[in-house]
């Protein structure tokens, strides 16, 4: 008992130093967490205040642009109108030229941004985002970024073969990628995105869409059509129409200012923007029945086999027979008739037109 209650003592020790040199690793480890937190922290505010300092720069030299481009739009009219208002025909028909081009030089020169497309900024796309992962700081992983990037609309991009074709009765998809001033991938997601398929021939013919974020800049849409035809597909974020289309690399095609050298597959007109053209393509009707020489020979003589082609026999045959009366006289269906093997099978309209027999088909078409 007394070697028993020794090891018992000693155990305690050993418990108390344990907890003591663990209780010390955690101090540690929570110095070295807060010190890398406020290091982060301050990195953050760092990177908010250089945000303010280019964002800041940025709308100064906007400013002073359209600001210059106002002088002179204003300085040349002011100049033709009392050309025109002053001057005599002599001096007139001198400076005509000079002016005009002066004029239309004004009026095509690129602006950056356009001054149509400037709308106040409340600066809403610089926020925190406390839960993003942020990497490592002294060893520690830290959470929180700071995001800036501003959706620009121009720049979107809608990518899937399921934006121009479709097929009747089956589901089809694309996908509308958000992107910023640079081409580059918006990292969250949360825009108002509509998106609307409405058939171009006939009315009330509308497909419900589903539209899925993806919270990484990306948006699935999917939808069903029921009828076939070309249909208007709208895609608009923001209330803005989305203007490109991206497919497969085959060719270089300039499609605006903004965007030089696309790769696409579309042809031009696709890529005029939204509304784009889905064409929706009928069902294909498979086959139901044989490809045989006859209903008498693939059924081995039974007279109750039935032929989806215009041939009788007599004797109480219901089916077709070679050299008998309406036999196509070669290879076919016998669910519609087709004599071409690799085919859709024909409509229930074709088989009553050219059936001179009444009776049931041996598939329901």
């Amino acid at each position: 008992m007394e070697e028993v209650l020794q090891k018992v003592e000693t155990s305690q020790e050993n418990l108390k130093v344990r907890v003591e040199a663990t209780a010390s690793e955690i101090r540690a480890f929570a110095r070295g967490y807060a010190s890398a937190v406020e290091a982060h922290c301050l990195s953050l505010l760092r990177r908010l205040e250089e945000l303010q300092v280019q964002r800041r720069n940025v709308l100064h030299l906007q400013s002073v642009q359209l600001q210059q481009g106002l002088l002179d739009v204003r300085g040349s009219v002011a100049f033709a109108e009392r050309l025109l208002s002053c001057g005599s025909d002599a001096e007139i028909l001198s400076a005509k030229g000079v002016t005009l081009r002066r004029l239309a030089s004004l009026a095509e020169r690129g602006y950056n941004p356009c001054p149509a497309a400037v709308a106040p900024d409340d600066s809403s796309s610089i926020c925190f985002l406390p839960r993003e992962p942020a990497g490592e700081v002294e060893g520690y992983p830290v959470v929180g970024v700071i995001n800036w990037r501003t959706l620009d609309v121009s720049r979107c991009t809608i990518e899937g073969e399921g934006l121009r074709r479709g097929s009747e009765g089956q589901p089809g998809r694309f996908s509308l990628v958000c992107r910023d001033s640079a081409g580059e991938q918006m990292a969250r997601g949360g825009e108002q995105v509509l998106v609307s398929i409405v058939h171009k021939e006939k009315k009330n013919c509308a497909v419900e869409t589903v539209v899925v974020d993806n919270a990484d800049g990306t948006y699935s849409v999917s939808y069903k059509p029921e009828e076939p035809g070309p249909y208007s597909v709208w895609v608009c974020v923001k209330a803005q129409h989305v203007k490109v289309l991206r497919a497969a690399p085959k060719q270089r095609i300039q499609v605006d200012r903004c965007w030089t050298h696309l790769e696409l597959t579309a042809p031009l007109s696709s890529l005029r923007g939204s509304p784009f053209l889905l064409n929706v393509k009928k069902k294909f009707r498979h086959h139901g029945g044989t490809f045989h020489c006859c209903s008498f020979c693939s059924s081995g003589g039974a007279k109750e086999a039935i032929c989806g082609c215009a041939g009788t026999m007599s004797g109480g045959f219901k089916g077709c027979g070679h050299g008998h009366k309406g036999h196509p006289g070669k290879p076919h269906w016998s669910c519609c008739g087709s004599t071409t093997e690799k085919s859709e099978c024909l409509p229930p309209s074709v088989l009553a037109a050219v059936s001179p027999r009444g009776h049931l088909r041996t598939v329901e078409l």
